[in-house]
């Protein structure tokens, strides 16, 4: 149940080819660290690969 204290974390992940298995992995460990290190308990992340023709983070 969520509330005004309830930290929600979204984000885009751009990642290499690989298999869907291993995608897995990846989520399961990011949504791991932030259970553990942040206290972030709902994570909605969307991974792609060769989305964003621009991969710089700031322009």
């Amino acid at each position: 149940m969520s509330d005004e204290k309830t930290v929600c974390f979204e984000a885009y992940i751009e990642t290499e080819d690989m298999l869907l298995s291993e995608v897995c992995l990846v989520t399961d460990k990011i949504e791991h660290l932030l259970k553990e290190k942040e206290g972030i308990y709902y994570v909605t992340l969307q991974v792609a690969v060769d989305k964003c023709c621009d991969k710089r983070l700031f322009k």
